[in-house]
Order: C-alpha cells, then structure tokens, then sequence
C-alpha cells in the first residue's frame, strides 16, 4: 500500500471517530467553552475544517498561504457560519483532501516545506489534517467526560 493511499483511508475514518465523538456531546455543550477559558468545542471544529486547505495548498505549491497573523481571524470567520456549515466544511474537506492525497506524488512527499516554525516535509504536512483531528478528538473526549463542570 502507498503511504498517500494509507493517509487517505485514514483521513475519512480519523473524521468519522471525530463527528462521532463530536455529537456524543450535548447539543448545548458545543458552543461553550469548558471553565470559561478553553476553547469551544465548536471552535476547535472550526480549527479542523480550515487545515484540509491549508494543508492541500502547502502540498501543491510549497508555501504557506496568508500569514499565521491570518489564523485567528479566519478561525472566527468559520466559527461564526455556525455549526451545520462547520461540520459540512469537514465533511467536504476531508473527502476532497483524501482525493488529493490518493493522486499525490510519492516522490514528492520528501520534499521540503517552510512553514513560521520550521522546514517540514510533505508527508507530515499531509499528515497534519488527521493528527489535528485525533487531538482534538481526545480534547472533546475530555470535555464529555467533565459534564457539567
């Protein structure tokens, strides 16, 4: 199997464990930020939907696009479309990100990104999507398991 292929498949059931443990949470709990100062559910959702461009577009073209000064802004613009549309840009994210996967270059996965923080290259930029997801997806599992607190 092709490591693009692997990545792919995981893709879509990384997604799928995390829609899943997403509306395990109640309905209510998605919008409010656990303690008063962490992050939303839903904001971290917002999060993973605008990665599968991100990082669609640093594989193709090797840079970054905007600035990380952009990410905060853009993050409240996706949250602020709401949940339905946030959970559709994951579902269309995911699928389109997996097709780009499956039709990569192996060759090209070696090959070197610059990013703020660092050079990475293109397999763990491809990577990033589902390891954005599981984290986020133990983060939700945490604040199920809080309740009401």
């Amino acid at each position: 199997m092709k490591l693009t292929d692997f990545l792919a498949a995981d893709c879509l059931t990384t997604k799928e464990d995390l829609l899943k443990t997403y509306h395990e949470l109640p309905a209510g709990r998605r919008i409010v930020s656990p303690g008063g100062e962490a992050r939303s559910p839903l904001n971290m959702m917002a999060e993973i939907a605008m990665m599968f461009d991100m990082a669609m577009n640093l594989m193709r073209t090797g840079a970054m696009k905007g600035s990380m000064d952009d990410f905060e802004g853009m993050l409240k613009s996706i949250e602020s479309k709401g949940e339905a549309s946030v959970l559709a840009m994951i579902e269309s994210g995911a699928a389109k990100f997996s097709e780009v996967l499956r039709e990569f270059p192996e060759d090209e996965l070696e090959e070197s990104v610059e990013l703020p923080w660092g050079n990475q290259s293109k397999a763990e930029v491809a990577n990033y999507p589902i390891w954005n997801m599981r984290y986020h997806q133990g983060q939700l599992s945490l604040v199920r398991s809080l309740g009401d607190r």
